[in-house]
C-alpha cells in the first residue's frame, strides 16, 4: 500500500491535507493537557501561553509540517545508517562464523579418528576372542573324542 501523493511529496511546501489533518488532530488532542498545549502553541504557533483559536492553529500547520519533516528525515537517516552499520557488522561476522564451523568440523573429525581406532581395536579383540573360542572348541572336541575312545594301548 503506497501513501497518497500529499504525504510523499513534501517538496512543494503546499497544503498537504492528510498531514494537516493529522497535525491538527494531534495538537487539538493535547487540549486536555493544557501545559503541553501551551508549550506546543508557543513553540509551533508563536502564540503566548494560553488558548489559541483554531484559525491560528490552522495557519501554523505548514510551519509545523516543515518542522516535523525536517526533524524526521535526519532521524530516519540516522536509523538507516545504524541498520547499515549493523548489517555490515553481521556481514563481517559471517566469515568468522564460517571459519568457526570449519574449525568445529575439523575438531569433530580429529575426535572421531581415535574412536575409529577404538572401533578397529574392538573388532580385532572380537576376532581374537572368536579365534580363541574356536581353538577352545577344537580342544574340547579333541578331549571329548579322547574320552570316548576305547582305552587300548594309548596311555594318557
Amino acid at each position: 500500500m503506497s501513501l497518497p501523493p500529499a504525504v510523499t511529496d513534501v517538496s512543494d511546501g503546499g497544503s498537504d491535507l492528510l498531514l494537516d489533518t493529522v497535525l491538527f488532530t494531534h495538537v487539538a488532542g493535547l487540549s486536555s493537557r493544557q501545559r503541553r498545549l501551551d508549550a506546543a502553541q508557543t513553540g509551533l504557533a508563536g502564540c503566548e501561553p494560553g488558548p489559541c483559536s483554531a484559525e491560528r492553529l490552522e495557519s501554523t500547520l505548514p510551519v509545523a509540517r516543515r518542522h516535523i519533516l525536517r526533524s524526521a528525515y535526519p532521524q530516519v537517516h540516522q536509523a538507516l545508517a545504524l541498520v547499515q552499520d549493523a548489517l555490515a557488522f553481521v556481514g563481517r561476522g559471517l566469515p568468522d562464523i564460517g571459519e568457526s564451523l570449519a574449525l568445529i568440523r575439523s575438531t569433530l573429525t580429529l575426535i572421531g579418528q581415535p574412536f575409529a581406532g577404538v572401533r578397529d581395536t574392538l573388532t580385532f579383540i572380537s576376532a581374537a576372542l572368536a579365534s580363541i573360542g574356536g581353538t577352545l572348541t577344537l580342544i574340547s572336541a579333541a578331549l571329548s573324542a579322547r574320552s570316548l575312545a576305547p582305552s587300548g594301548g594309548i596311555d594318557p
